[in-house]
């Protein structure tokens, strides 16, 4: 699930946590969000780096 979420994660990433609490995946959403907010973490700071 992580590596389907990471790959198929747009720039609406709210649109899609929606979609997921839509379909009634609270735990799944609740765990992939903690996932996802190290993701974010790593990539800004990729990010910066390249600037």
């Amino acid at each position: 699930f992580f590596t389907y979420h990471v790959l198929m994660r747009g720039g609406d990433g709210t649109s899609m946590w929606a979609d997921l609490c839509k379909n009634g995946q609270v735990r799944a959403s609740a765990i992939a969000q903690d996932a996802d907010q190290n993701y974010d973490y790593a990539s800004n700071s990729v990010i910066l780096h390249l600037d």
